[in-house]
């Protein structure tokens, strides 16, 4: 059975429609995923040259070199430009247009000048490869962590693509045959090769981007919006594990609760945007003054919870007194005014032989923690 070039590139054509429609719609819902706008034009690209090519046999050759080309090689530019910026590294599409014009450029060399089909292959081979390669290359080297198994998988694709066009060209090349016809003879294998790999990359796209909504909604699920510390789920979740954890090492453990003093007079006095900005200076001083081991959580309004693995009740008021100083050392800068914020702290550890629970410890620290409180505020007491 011999394969018809131009039934190929109309095959090509209506599946690369298809997925062009569904990554078009997937763009236009999540508008504000970066890159998705770049795929979808550069598939929508790669479809109009898919056409451009299937009517070969309908219109002048040079229209079909020429535009069909040019518009192949600006839909892989748009499509590394995508990469790019999904990878939070701007969106380079000026570097794309220059790649595709002298790409273009060099097609008509090879059309007008020194007429060659096989040259204008072999640059075709390798302009896709390289455009493979570039994307895979900014996958590997700057794909979001928590997108890297999908970044992976779709960098594989992507190596595999360019592999096979270059082994294509080298074999090809080194046939002994004229040069256009081995490549007369190369373009139905690379219709059903663009048709599969096509199809798997822009599928690799979007479990990409599946990935990374997922990861927002796990992370949205466990951090706090204004602080982005733990939320109280992500404690309840995690510190029963950490005590866990203490106990089979035979290591106490400690919980501190803090509360900013009269934050409702913050609030009252300056407004409800100066109360958040002064939650965000705590959580940050907070985190600053604690190991990468603990658990830091906004527990609640302006209380915060903290759980100290590994950590004795004389070490625990050491650490608690510094976060306490650094508070109160610390100004907040206002836009108007600096303000001085103060924490009243309460204190509960769990002795290794304890089997006390989570919610007891942090029962025990809220009931110090009120003490400070009833007792003049801006200061460290326990149980």
């Amino acid at each position: 059975m011999t394969l018809h070039s131009p039934s190929l590139a109309v095959a090509a054509f209506t599946l690369s429609l298809a997925l062009t429609a569904a990554m078009t719609v997937l763009a236009w819902m999540l508008k504000r995923q970066p890159g998705l706008w770049q795929w979808a034009l550069g598939l929508w690209l790669a479809a109009l040259g898919c056409m451009v090519f299937a009517l070969r046999e309908h219109a002048p050759e040079a229209l079909v070199v020429l535009s069909g080309n040019a518009l192949v090689c600006l839909s892989g530019g748009l499509v590394w430009t995508g990469m790019q910026a999904f990878c939070g590294r701007g969106q380079p599409l000026r570097q794309a247009s220059l790649v595709s014009g002298l790409f273009v450029a060099f097609q008509a060399v090879f059309l007008f000048i020194w007429p060659s089909f096989g040259l204008r292959s072999i640059l075709f081979l390798v302009m896709a490869a390289s455009w493979s390669l570039a994307c895979a290359w900014t996958l590997l080297r700057h794909g979001p962590p928590e997108v890297a198994r999908s970044s992976r998988l779709l960098a594989g694709c992507l190596v595999a693509d360019a592999l096979y066009n270059l082994t294509t060209l080298l074999f090809r090349a080194l046939a002994p045959l004229p040069l256009d016809t081995a490549f007369q003879q190369l373009s139905p294998l690379h219709f059903l090769e663009g048709i599969a790999m096509g199809t798997l990359q822009v599928l690799g796209m979007v479990l990409m981007v599946s990935h990374r909504l997922l990861g927002a909604l796990e992370k949205a699920a466990r951090r706090d919006g204004l602080t982005d510390l733990l939320n109280r789920r992500a404690l309840d979740e995690e510190g029963p594990r950490l005590l866990e954890l203490c106990r089979r090492q035979q290591v106490p453990c400690a919980l501190i609760m803090m509360d900013i003093d009269h934050f409702k007079r913050l609030n009252d006095e300056l407004g409800h945007a100066s109360g958040d900005q002064a939650l965000r200076h705590c959580a940050s001083l907070l985190d600053s003054e604690l190991r990468q081991a603990d658990l830091l959580a906004r527990y609640g309004g302006e209380e915060f919870c903290a759980l100290l693995p590994g950590i004795r009740s004389e070490q625990a008021r050491e650490v608690a007194e510094r976060i306490r100083r650094r508070i109160e050392e610390t100004p907040l800068r206002l836009p108007t005014e600096e303000r001085h914020l103060t924490l009243s702290l309460g204190l509960a550890v769990a002795a290794p032989a304890d089997r006390i629970e989570l919610t007891t410890l942090i029962i025990q620290a809220d009931t110090a923690l009120y003490q400070a409180k009833a007792t003049g505020r801006n200061q460290v007491r326990s149980l």
